[in-house]
């Protein structure tokens, strides 16, 4: 007698969530093709880094604060039908992928062994930052030299600001007689681009956070933070989001869902 396994879960009882999970529709077989998953276009930010190699001065500050590596690995192609399957087999309440061999999930030491992303440390909370007063305009002016046009009051344009730090180094390029001042700029901005455009970017594809200048402290701070579990926590909250029916994962850094063992 031909054994047939059934796709769906045995037990539907222990799965409470089960009628609003996307994988609901697959077993319905009524999955629209507009349902697969996009990911974030992340070109923009990569550019600069593949068209502008960052010089050993800067290389300094990013590897100090724990951000280099990310750099040193580079881009990975995303894979629509991979992560769209991943997702399917995603569950909010156990934060682990359920697939047919067992429970698999992205731990922080995968994040810390691939990405060389620090998992201890101090912890990122932006609800620290807000309501403070502070203009997210004149801190990008003096942390960046960035004067250009900004997106409401705490985003910046990821095109704009990878252009202006294009055209800053094709005016003067980074090398061993700089000041240390334009070093420190030119490493705040890439930064500012490493963690809006690439490690936590959000879903509108275009723009970065603000918010991230209050934590590039080039005299050590920068380094003391744990940005690995940062990046672990913005991506499951990506999941839990995407997991229900009609959403997509447009935000998070992916190839943590492509690397998974």
């Amino acid at each position: 007698m031909e054994r047939v396994m059934h796709p769906s879960p045995v037990e539907p009882t222990l799965l409470r969530l089960q009628s609003h999970h996307r994988s609901e529709l697959l077993w319905k077989e009524k999955t629209p093709y507009d349902l697969s998953i996009r990911p974030i276009k992340i070109e923009t930010a990569w550019s600069l880094f593949t068209s502008y190699p960052s010089h050993h001065r800067v290389e300094e500050y990013l590897s100090s604060a724990g951000l280099y590596d990310v750099v040193r690995v580079g881009r990975m192609q995303y894979d629509r039908h991979l992560l769209t399957a991943m997702v399917e087999r995603w569950r909010p309440k156990s934060h682990c992928f359920h697939l047919p061999f067992g429970e698999a999930m992205i731990t922080l030491q995968g994040v810390q062994v691939l990405f060389g992303l620090r998992i201890d440390g101090h912890l990122i909370y932006l609800a620290d930052i807000f309501g403070k007063g502070r203009s997210w305009r004149d801190m990008l002016e003096a942390l960046t030299g960035y004067v250009g046009p900004i997106s409401g009051r705490s985003f910046v344009s990821i095109t704009n600001l990878t252009d202006f730090i294009k055209d800053e180094l094709e005016m003067e390029p980074i090398g061993d007689d700089n000041p240390v001042a334009k070093v420190e700029k030119i490493a705040r901005l890439s930064m500012l681009v490493i963690l809006g455009g690439i490690l936590l970017p959000n879903s509108s594809d275009i723009n970065i956070r603000l918010h991230f200048l209050a934590f590039l402290d080039l005299t050590g701070s920068a380094g003391s933070y744990s940005w690995g579990s940062t990046i672990l926590a913005y991506l499951y909250r990506s999941l839990y989001c995407a997991s229900y029916e009609g959403a997509r994962v447009r935000y998070g850094y992916l190839p943590l869902i492509q690397l998974i063992k």
